[in-house]
């Protein structure tokens, strides 16, 4: 390299301009080192009057305006009714993202470049294990308390990392359901799911839904009952041929009647039996003992069979 050659400088390959070269390098190092300083005491400071300092979270907005952080009224109540699905231990993340993009149309916001499309499945564990979403500013390592608007209480966002099976935490509470499995079908030829809805009365409801993996189907819940009904209908119609129905319910009959058969045999053998324990359980008195006069001896039969033997 001979000199280097800038739009308004130039280091030529001797002493002096080597020199003045590292005094460059140095002023802009300093610069540089000096604008960091400053950029993160600026952000301290606004994390310390409670607002964040960076780009806000999906569910909240940068307002310009005010230099404050604000809610997305677009997303913040999808995200609201996504938590509570969490908090109800009755559905699984992947479920709950599967119901956000396709059920509810949520769309992450629009930017230059990026943006506009369904939530994935790992911005989602994001949210749900942001403290942000708690009212809570997270700062190398400490919490400190914000002024924005929180989705969750503090309380909800810890019972959320014990459902997402953080260590020693307890995992969700999991659900059998009747007819899932594969035992009902929805129209469009997928299996159904089931969860279970509490109302604020306190009532629990269980509904039953198609598990929409092909993101085509649009058929509503159905609630349980209706299910059943549907199943007793369809079950009263069914009706089996002539032949087959006499045929077995003389099967029935036949083994009804062996069933009794082998009653009444019990009942007499167990006659025969008390008989004769009847029998060997008679007094027997000996008159050369006073203590055996006055008490009666219960003779076993082998112990009778075995007297008998030696006399």
């Amino acid at each position: 390299m001979k000199d280097l050659k800038f739009v308004s400088y130039r280091y030529e390959q001797s002493p002096e301009g080597m020199f003045m070269l590292q005094i460059m390098f140095g002023q802009s190092k300093y610069y540089v080192d000096n604008l960091s300083v400053n950029v993160k005491r600026g952000m301290r400071k606004k994390i310390e009057m409670g607002w964040l300092a960076n780009h806000a979270p999906i569910g909240y907005r940068n307002d310009r305006d005010t230099g404050t952080v604000a809610i997305d009224d677009e997303r913040f109540e999808l995200l609201r009714r996504a938590w509570e699905l969490l908090l109800s231990g009755a559905s699984t993340v992947p479920q709950i993202l599967d119901r956000l993009n396709s059920d509810w149309g949520f769309r992450t916001r629009k930017g230059r470049k990026t943006g506009g499309g369904p939530l994935s499945r790992s911005a989602l564990y994001k949210i749900f294990k942001n403290p942000f979403y708690a009212g809570v500013l997270a700062w190398y390592g400490e919490w400190r308390p914000g002024k924005h608007q929180p989705l969750v209480t503090l309380e909800e966002y810890r019972r959320a990392q014990a459902i997402l099976g953080r260590p020693d935490r307890p995992k969700p509470a999991t659900h059998s359901f009747a007819f899932t499995g594969g035992l009902i079908r929805c129209r469009c030829g997928l299996s159904v799911t089931a969860e279970e809805k509490t109302k604020p009365s306190g009532r629990r409801y269980v509904y039953y839904h198609c598990t929409r993996r092909s993101r085509r189907c649009h058929e509503p819940g159905v609630r349980v009952e209706i299910v059943e009904e549907a199943i007793i209908a369809l079950l009263r119609e069914i009706q089996l041929p002539g032949p087959v129905e006499r045929l077995l319910i003389a099967k029935l009959d036949k083994s009804g009647t062996s069933i009794e058969n082998l009653a009444r045999q019990r009942s007499a053998s167990l006659a025969q039996a008390l008989g004769r324990t009847q029998q060997h359980c008679e007094p027997s008195w000996t008159f050369g003992s006073a203590s055996a006069e006055r008490r009666g001896v219960c003779r076993a039969p082998a112990e009778a069979s075995g007297g008998g033997a030696q006399a």
